[in-house]
């Protein structure tokens, strides 16, 4: 199945600014996603990754704000930068 890039990122941006980021991680991330954040071991499969994402949201103390500072496309890729201003739990 083909995706139009652009209107793609144009619903994540939509959702993700409306506070929907689980929305979008539902409609958009595969059954075999695999997820890391830097040294961390991997996260595989959406079952492990959907509580990972949920465990870090709970843990969200202070929410300030967010925003696309840029974005970037390819044939068949698309690159993002976000400013994401929060407090975190942890």
């Amino acid at each position: 199945m083909s995706i139009d890039l652009k209107t793609a990122f144009e619903d994540i941006k939509t959702l993700v600014l409306q506070g929907k980021a689980m929305e979008v991680f539902e409609k958009y991330y595969g059954e075999d996603v695999v997820m890391q954040e830097t040294k961390t071991p991997a996260t595989i499969r959406k079952t492990a990754n959907r509580q990972r994402e949920l465990d870090f949201f709970s843990k969200v103390v202070e929410f300030r704000g967010i925003e696309v500072k840029n974005v970037a496309y390819g044939e068949d890729v698309l690159i993002s930068e976000w400013f994401v201003d929060y407090t975190h739990a942890d």
